[in-house]
């Protein structure tokens, strides 16, 4: 909250396998081009799970068996800047359809982590020298990460939060911007994230651990501080000017809430004023509540 909001406050007692959605496929025929090839599914799209070696299968066809095997090559483009051999792999750019067949089966494999929660689209398109049909001659494979709330890439969270809005006990203020910093496995079901700019004043780091133990009821707890880098009490009441603000869990609102997959989070905490030699004097009774999102 900006220094500028200035809170008149009163010490209390001591008192957070592959999926793939297919797409319609087209049914291309010909009579008058009855060898040329095509892209059995002109878009799709490609969900990357968090497993090692997931892939999506591409199918490329001819309109009648070929009588000798027959490789047919494709180039491959990203205008959103997908980096091959970063997001994404291609071992063989062509497939070879043997001789009496007509369809042959091309590789992409994702990398979860690299894709970091975005999505890029790749464009696959026969190259110039292949004979194909003119509306099936490319294919444009939408190329994102999976999400499972129980099994979470806790590292996506990581960056800034332009819309964070805040509300201390009914002050409201925002939208300002915040960051979570780093995540760090805490567990088998749990991180911790570390958050910037909380109060929008250059609080911070702060900590918070995430648990996903219930997917369904996953939470944010703040770890507790009694001094956070960065703060002035004077920010909250001008009496303790110079003093360091303390963070804890606040037990009356319980924990806060985030999700993975939607990438927002609520940090719900009680402030206090730390005594500037490692320990508090007290907390103020009321909610400090912070919400982030993209």
């Amino acid at each position: 909250m900006n220094t500028s909001n200035i809170f008149k406050l009163s010490l209390a007692t001591l008192a957070f396998g592959l999926l793939f959605t297919s797409c319609k496929k087209e049914a291309y025929i010909n009579t008058a081009n009855q060898d040329a090839a095509l892209f059995t599914k002109t878009s799709d799209n490609y969900f990357v799970e968090n497993v090692t070696g997931d892939s999506y299968t591409g199918t490329i066809g001819v309109s009648r068996a070929v009588t000798t095997d027959t490789k047919i090559e494709f180039t491959v483009s990203s205008p959103t800047g997908a980096v091959e051999g970063v997001e994404y792999t291609i071992p063989e750019k062509f497939v070879i359809i043997p001789a009496g067949q007509v369809l042959d089966s091309f590789k992409i494999f994702g990398d979860y982590a690299a894709l970091n929660g975005g999505t890029h689209q790749l464009i696959l398109r026969f190259k110039p020298e292949v004979k194909s049909f003119v509306d099936a001659d490319s294919c444009v494979i939408n190329l994102m990460p999976s999400c499972d709330e129980a099994n979470p890439l806790i590292s996506i969270l990581q960056g800034d939060y332009n819309n964070t809005n805040e509300t201390l006990g009914t002050s409201a203020y925002g939208p300002y911007t915040t960051s979570i910093s780093s995540t760090s496995p805490a567990g088998p079901t749990s991180a911790t994230a570390v958050v910037e700019n909380i109060f929008d004043s250059g609080w911070g780091p702060i900590s918070f651990t995430l648990d996903w133990t219930d997917p369904n009821n996953r939470t944010t707890t703040v770890i507790t501080q009694n001094a956070i880098p960065g703060s002035d009490a004077g920010s909250l009441n001008a009496a303790y000017a110079g003093l360091p603000v303390a963070v804890r869990p606040y037990a009356t609102s319980g924990p806060g809430t985030y999700s993975a997959c939607a990438q927002e989070l609520t940090l719900n905490m009680q402030l206090g004023v730390g005594d500037g030699a490692g320990g508090v004097l007290g907390y103020f009774g009321i909610l400090y509540q912070v919400k982030m999102k993209r």
